[in-house]
């Protein structure tokens, strides 16, 4: 499954400890997202894949991490110019969102381009 957001002036910029909402998404296979909400909640228990970035319209010292049920997963943590990616074991109910992680507020690009993106996959 992929989300992605595909900012505006409105919805871009992301303040300090929220999480990043998903305007789009495609194949929900065993995953489930409403388009516009942050969350993305795991419809069956396994390991998941998950590769995650963010992309800023400029050059801030920024981080997003992975959040599991509102606690962020502190090994997660990535400046948001690079691109990180994760096995997380998961079960059924959990809700997982990109979150900004330290104490500065960003601003996504604008679409066209893709703000921010999550790509999941069940590995078993």
């Amino acid at each position: 499954m992929h989300v992605y957001q595909l900012a505006t002036p409105g919805d871009a910029t992301i303040s300090v400890g929220a999480d990043i909402s998903f305007s789009h998404h495609d194949s929900l296979d065993g995953i489930s997202h409403t388009g516009g909400a942050a969350a993305v909640t795991i419809d069956t228990t396994g390991t998941y894949r998950i590769d995650y970035s963010a992309r800023t319209s400029a050059a801030i010292e920024a981080e997003i991490a992975i959040a599991v049920n509102d606690v962020v997963d502190v090994s997660t943590s990535i400046p948001v110019t690079d691109s990180g990616s994760v096995e997380l074991s998961l079960i059924a109910g959990d809700v997982i969102t990109l979150r900004n992680n330290p104490a500065v507020s960003f601003a996504l690009e604008l679409s066209p381009q893709i703000g921010a993106k999550m790509y999941i996959v069940k590995k078993n």
